[in-house]
């Protein structure tokens, strides 16, 4: 099992794909710049779920950077990454009213 399994939860494939239909009707609430993933938009993006249980990411830089970004997001703010397509991210954090 991963290191972070007590940190986040766990999502069903039907979960995953029902969350992901949601995204696609988002707007990208935040970006994350060339400087990288910053510890202002972990904050923000904290404060944001608080408000709503599924946020879109935009990324300026390249997949592999991406894709570390998402790892980093999903530990800063305890949410799963539920889908991504070309350079935005969707992410769910659960909260007991959610699903």
């Amino acid at each position: 099992m991963d290191e972070n399994a007590d940190i986040t939860f766990a999502l069903s494939g039907a979960e995953k794909k029902k969350l992901r239909g949601q995204a696609q009707l988002l707007e990208a609430k935040i970006s994350v710049g060339k400087n990288g993933l910053v510890p202002e938009t972990l904050k923000t993006l904290n404060l944001m779920f608080k408000k709503e249980p599924l946020l879109k990411v935009r990324f300026a830089e390249g997949r592999a950077e991406m894709k570390a970004q998402i790892a980093e997001i999903e530990a800063g703010t305890q949410s799963v990454c539920v889908g991504h397509v070309g350079r935005t991210a969707s992410f769910f954090k659960n909260t007991p009213d959610t699903l």
